[in-house]
């Protein structure tokens, strides 16, 4: 098996062409196309150096911008390709949890809510666990707290 990379090594890629393009395409300023690429690789590299039989780690809508990104990259293939390979000896696969569920589906949701919610907050407890465990509580605060205030979730089909 191979070594995980260094989050330190994974932070220092850069893209150029990628930030400009997510810039423009989100209209939002180069800088915050920057530090939304390092959320990105940061959320790539947790993903990457989980177990390979863990379950997915869940996204959920508040998210968006993060998996927007991560969708952008994707799109440039050789590139996303490259840096899996380079990095992490594979590609890393994205896997979507829509809206976060694991086990707690829209079926459970109209047929027990407090079941449902439950079970939705524990995944959510979980993975803000796992991400202050492995990238800090900063990383934590951030993700779970200031980009869903930053980036609300688009009135959108996908996102609701």
């Amino acid at each position: 098996m191979r070594k995980a990379p260094s989050l330190d090594n994974v932070l220092h890629y850069r893209n150029d062409a990628l930030m400009l393009a997510f810039s423009k395409n989100n209209k939002v300023s180069m800088r915050e196309s920057s530090e939304l690429f390092l959320d990105l690789k940061r959320w790539i590299w947790l993903i990457g150096t989980r177990p390979s039989e863990s379950p997915p780690f869940p996204s959920f809508p508040e998210q968006w911008i993060i998996d927007n990104y991560w969708h952008e990259f994707i799109l440039s293939t050789r590139e996303y390709t490259n840096f899996c390979t380079d990095f992490f000896g594979n590609y890393i696969h994205h896997t979507p949890t829509p809206n976060g569920l694991q086990g707690a589906s829209p079926r459970l949701a109209a047929e027990d809510l407090p079941e449902f919610i439950e079970t939705n907050k524990k995944t959510l407890e979980d993975a803000i666990t796992e991400v202050r465990i492995k990238l800090g509580i900063k990383t934590a605060i951030r993700w779970y707290r200031e980009l869903p205030k930053q980036y609300p979730v688009p009135d959108r089909p996908e996102y609701n």
